[in-house]
């Protein structure tokens, strides 16, 4: 199993690029610390998101400090080559 669902804050401006007539956008996000029990902890863990097409042009509208929730799963650009970027490929995005 590989899903991803977090809430947290933006930690910066998305990064929004077109390769031709793709769309691609990543983001950086703080999320807050937990205990097993469900309770906060301090600190955050900061993750890196993309998403692509529709999606990425309307994450690229954000800025630093919206809080959103995302789902997904876990992944790398090209894993035969080495992990060049990692982090939470986006399949569903709520801005809250």
């Amino acid at each position: 199993m590989n899903i991803v669902c977090v809430i947290g804050t933006l930690t910066g401006v998305p990064r929004y690029r077109e390769h031709g007539t793709d769309t691609e956008c990543t983001l950086s996000l703080a999320v807050q610390r937990r205990l097993p029990d469900g309770s906060p902890e301090p600190g955050v863990v900061y993750i890196e998101a993309k998403t692509y097409g529709a999606e990425a042009r309307e994450v690229a509208q954000l800025h630093e400090g919206d809080k959103i929730g995302l789902s997904g799963r876990l992944d790398s650009d090209d894993p035969s080559h080495g992990p060049r970027w990692s982090g939470v490929l986006i399949d569903q995005l709520d801005f809250l």
